[in-house]
């Protein structure tokens, strides 16, 4: 009897394995310096690591999303390795120089921003900038060549597990917000050892020339997308600096932490249906592309409402269960990002239809218009409402983005992603909601019942889909089917 690691292939079960478990420490991690630190201490240090993810996204230039396309495409290793030393003359000293200019800057944007100890947070972790820009495009080399494993063990759970055990380690001393930051410094640089001795014993050699302007000007398309669609917790916490505290930031930035955990939705389907969407294009079969994108935006956002529904009814239970009740306050706000993520979520599998048809210039519009919407709402509500304002301006960035998606698929492609049966199941869940609330008054809350009242919220929803007709048992099953295709795909 075949398993699930057999159909999956090693590779990619391993590959999603390795992911889950990375996005869980990571989460895990959060909680711990939340639940550690007061919200204000919380919110300078995810200020200075959003800024250090962004800068890493600008060094790498989109290299590490061409880098695996360039590799895949040549067949001789010395190509594939010119591919990698052209990208790394490139981005490692244009880091240096970023991360060197804002170094020097910290101590007058701590001043006026009137913050405690940013400076020194960030100060460390820009010295990390140059390592984690280097480890960013190695690890997409080695995926460009299959070395699928050593991603998987350095760059998802060794990264994330010693980082979680350092700080565990950190917090355990009882040692200042100023320390935390060097437990990322020692992780990047044991995971870069570990990434330069596997490239070092299984692909060293000669490296051939290759275009420094060509693969700038490849890269460019992916990484404006990339760094737009990255921007969007950062995009918060800076308008919150300028028109709030860092207490407040700390709320934000916890909040986002949960209600932005329905990613994890979107990256398993994403990884899952890309190559079948891309198998379908190659092949020139669009019809049979066009109903796998339907059935991937249904089905993420029949997985994404029960959590929505989650986040509305028990905000407030969830924020002090994970980060303790100084975040309670931050409460509200996580739901109204909670509706804009989801909304997000429902609508990025439109990202992945455009790579697939190769529509690099109108998924860069779609990103910009996303982008300028989101920036400009945030902006003036942050002023206006501080944290909630915030929060609704990343509900208003998404629903323009969902908005753009709709009509450019509606106009290039005959497909409506928003139809009937969607409605339905947001009605079938309306009722779940209010039977949930019922069980939440008549039982209360707490960690155990909110468990309980997870089960059964996304049981219910599903169960009633397809009692109603509305999640058909064909479509299930075709789904499914899907799935396994896209992972014979991933092994090829």
């Amino acid at each position: 009897m075949s398993t699930l690691y057999d159909k999956l292939g090693a590779s990619v079960f391993f590959y999603l394995v390795g992911l889950f478990f990375s996005k869980v420490l990571k989460f895990v991690l959060r909680t711990v310096v939340g639940r550690s630190y007061l919200p204000w201490e919380y919110g300078e240090f995810f200020l200075g690591f959003s800024i250090l993810y962004i800068l890493t996204i600008i060094s790498a230039l989109g290299f590490d999303r061409v880098v695996p396309r360039w590799t895949a495409y040549f067949d001789g290793m010395d190509k594939k390795r010119g591919v990698l030393l052209t990208a790394l003359k490139i981005s490692i000293p244009f880091s240096v120089v970023l991360g060197g200019f804002l170094f020097f800057l910290a101590p007058f944007i701590q001043s006026l921003a009137g913050l405690t100890y940013f400076s020194y947070i960030l100060r460390v972790l820009l010295v990390t900038l140059p390592f984690f820009t280097f480890n960013t495009i190695l690890f997409s080399f080695f995926r460009g060549v299959g070395e699928i494993k050593t991603k998987i063990l350095a760059d998802l759970i060794i990264y994330s597990g010693l980082s979680l055990l350092l700080v565990a380690l950190i917090v355990y001393m009882g040692a200042s917000i100023v320390y935390v930051p060097f437990a990322y410094l020692i992780t990047v640089l044991v995971v870069g050892g570990i990434a330069i001795t596997v490239f070092f014993r299984k692909f060293s050699g000669n490296f051939s020339n290759f275009d420094s302007k060509k693969l700038l000007l490849f890269s460019m398309p992916f990484f404006l997308n990339y760094l737009v669609m990255s921007s969007v917790e950062f995009v918060g916490m800076i308008s919150l600096t300028i028109f709030a505290s860092s207490h407040i930031i700390g709320l934000y930035s916890a909040g986002f932490t949960i209600s932005s955990t329905v990613f994890f939705i979107l990256h398993g389907f994403r990884f899952m249906m890309l190559p079948k969407l891309s198998d379908l294009v190659s092949r020139s079969s669009l019809e049979e592309a066009k109903d796998l994108f339907k059935n991937f935006v249904k089905w993420v956002y029949y997985l994404s409402l029960p959590f929505l529904i989650m986040v509305f009814l028990f905000s407030k239970n969830i924020i002090e269960v994970f980060f303790g009740t100084e975040y309670a306050g931050g409460s509200f706000a996580m739901v109204i990002m909670a509706f804009g993520l989801v909304i997000g979520v429902t609508t990025s599998p439109v990202n992945s239809l455009m790579v697939a048809l190769g529509w690099k210039k109108v998924l860069l519009k779609i990103s910009l218009i996303f982008f300028f919407s989101n920036v400009v709402s945030t902006l003036f509500l942050s002023f206006l409402f501080g944290l909630e304002g915030a929060a609704i301006g990343l509900l208003l960035g998404f629903t323009v983005y969902m908005l753009t998606s709709v009509i450019v698929v509606k106009k290039k492609l005959e497909i409506f992603m928003l139809d009937l049966k969607m409605l339905k199941y947001f009605l079938v869940n309306l009722f779940v909601l209010v039977v949930t609330y019922l069980a939440k008054t008549y039982f209360g809350v707490n960690i155990f019942f909110l468990g309980l009242y997870l089960i059964f919220v996304y049981l219910s929803s599903l169960l009633l889909g397809i009692l109603t007709g509305v999640i058909e048992l064909e479509n299930v099953y075709s789904f499914f089917n899907d799935v396994l295709n896209s992972f014979s795909l991933n092994n090829q």
